[in-house]
């Protein structure tokens, strides 16, 4: 039988504000929010960390990161992949992807509204073309990620059920359903930056012709035009889905391993987040949060592959 340790103390019943967050805590939330980073549209880049010395043919593990589908990136110091290398003797390779209005931007009438869970998909099948080269077996990779890292990772394996290329998932803190905004809210969030870039709405243009337009602007002015705007993925039944319980329930996704959970107070981060910007919430809802968006779905996605026979 295993014994457990009592839970700690609630944090979430702590008093976290800007004025009592340390130097540290505030250098590491910083870097994970990108503060001061560099940004470019030429982004599609993937790093490869390989242990030195061993056997070739060593197991691959694909990371995708996190970052509520509106940041992130693989250069953020904390995802260096060279400790996870080094100590499991594996190959660590980390994928970049478009985030925000350029990965996800809420064109309702769009046929491909998630370019950047097409990145993953591209960033994979290029390191099995191409892992070999680096002492890698493609036919022993994985793909993991955390928070909408993990929600990707879980994306993905409903994507591209019949030809995953990997041989299992690991999904940290996350399942497909998190950090996803209604259609409804992409949708708006799409026409206000398309009238403030003066290429029209729905209601005053056509969808290809609006589009068109977006992608003829300057970086510089499509992101000044965003302002308070944020995107995430769409369903569009290719790459996102409508209806994840019934694909579930009818195990229409990779049948494949996976790895699935989540931490102890997981919304900690989200705590420390709000109170750089003197937001405050008190412990219940952050218990209702955390449950809500990773302990329930993190539960509900486990007992779709168990359901289905899956090592899990």
């Amino acid at each position: 039988m295993t014994s457990f340790l009592p839970r700690r103390n609630n944090i979430y019943n702590y008093n976290v504000s800007l004025a009592n967050l340390t130097a540290q805590g505030i250098a590491t939330v910083s870097s994970v929010e990108q503060v001061g980073a560099i940004f470019s549209e030429d982004c599609l880049t993937l790093n490869v960390w390989v242990p030195s010395g061993g056997e070739s043919g060593k197991a691959v593990t694909i990371w995708i990161y996190g970052g509520g589908y509106t940041s992130g990136s693989t250069q953020i110091s904390l995802y260096d992949g060279q400790h996870l290398a080094g100590f499991e003797d594996v190959i660590v390779v980390s994928i970049n992807y478009r985030v925000d209005i350029l990965g996800f931007f809420g064109d309702p009438a769009a046929e491909n509204r998630n370019p950047g869970f097409l990145d993953q998909r591209l960033g994979v099948e290029w390191i099995r073309d191409n892992i070999a080269n680096f002492g890698g077996d493609p036919s022993h990779m994985i793909l993991f990620g955390q928070s909408t890292g993990a929600g990707s990772v879980d994306a993905y394996s409903y994507a591209w059920a019949t030809n995953p290329i990997v041989r299992g998932f690991i999904m940290q803190s996350g399942t497909a359903g998190f950090g996803r905004p209604l259609a409804s809210d992409n949708a708006k969030a799409w026409y206000n930056v398309t009238a403030t870039l003066g290429c029209g709405t729905n209601e005053t243009s056509t969808e290809p012709a609006i589009l068109s337009c977006v992608q003829s602007q300057e970086i510089g002015d499509l992101l000044a035009a965003m302002g308070s705007n944020s995107f995430g993925p769409t369903a569009d039944n290719k790459t996102a889905f409508s209806d994840y319980p019934t694909l579930s329930r009818t195990g229409q996704f990779a049948q494949l391993p996976i790895l699935t959970g989540n931490n102890d107070f997981e919304a900690g981060v989200f705590v420390t987040l709000g109170a750089l910007d003197n937001i405050t919430h008190n412990g219940t809802y952050w218990e209702s949060f955390s449950n809500g968006s990773f302990a329930y779905p993190t539960g509900t996605r486990a007992n779709a592959s168990v359901l289905h026979d899956l090592p899990t």
